[in-house]
């Protein structure tokens, strides 16, 4: 079945994909991406993990008598951030070599 195959060098190659899978993850956990709802009430930022790490909420989105629209707001918002994550993660995660058709 492996009849041919260097498994030296494959092994070598499968070390060589991980630090590399290793090193994307590790970039996209420092980086962040904001997103904002609302006309600029509620702005979020999510790190490259889709993490939440900071919320801003403009006074003006703050009305007692209707926390509905700033629930949603905080959530369109946070939506958007983490598509924008998820995103720079697809980018960069590797092409595995060998594996098409």
């Amino acid at each position: 079945m492996f009849e041919g195959m260097d498994m030296e060098a494959l092994l070598a190659q499968a070390q060589q994909m991980q630090e590399q899978m290793q090193a994307a993850a590790d970039n996209l956990a420092t980086q962040e991406f904001e997103a904002a709802a609302g006309g600029d009430l509620v702005k979020v930022k999510v790190n490259g993990l889709g993490e939440l790490v900071d919320v801003t909420i403009a006074p003006a989105a703050c009305d007692p008598e209707d926390t509905e629209s700033l629930s949603a707001l905080i959530v369109a918002a946070f939506r958007a951030a983490h598509e924008q994550a998820a995103s720079a993660a697809s980018a960069v995660a590797p092409q595995i070599p060998g594996m098409g058709s």
